[in-house]
């Protein structure tokens, strides 16, 4: 094996382990807000969820350091959060897998998310 290749192996490697929240894959119905001067609403799918977290697909070209209001609607519940978006990657489709810190999430929220997620 070359060194370069053991390399690229490294750098590529599963986002999961740099984690502090695991995430797992889910698909619940998430309204996403940008806050600030160029915001814009959009309403998608969670790709995967943690307590630390989501991500979802977007058409919009929501940049990396933006701030989002999150409403995710999780079996009749809602959860409300305030993040940081993370990265955006293109996929083959078009679209971007945005990657969403949580910064805040109220008390009871949190308390949601944590009965769904155990």
């Amino acid at each position: 094996m070359r060194p370069v290749h053991l390399e690229r192996v490294i750098h590529m490697s599963d986002a999961s382990e740099r984690r502090r929240f695991p995430r797992i894959e889910s698909q619940h119905a998430v309204l996403v807000t940008q806050l600030g001067e160029e915001r814009c609403e959009e309403l998608s799918k969670t790709q995967g969820l943690g307590e630390g977290g989501l991500s979802f697909m977007s058409r919009e070209p929501f940049e990396p350091g933006a701030m989002l209001e999150l409403a995710v609607t999780l079996y009749g519940k809602v959860v409300r959060a305030t993040g940081r978006v993370a990265y955006a990657r293109p996929n083959d489709s078009g679209e971007l897998e945005i990657g969403v810190e949580f910064l805040q999430v109220p008390e009871s929220d949190r308390k949601k998310l944590e009965q769904i997620l155990s």
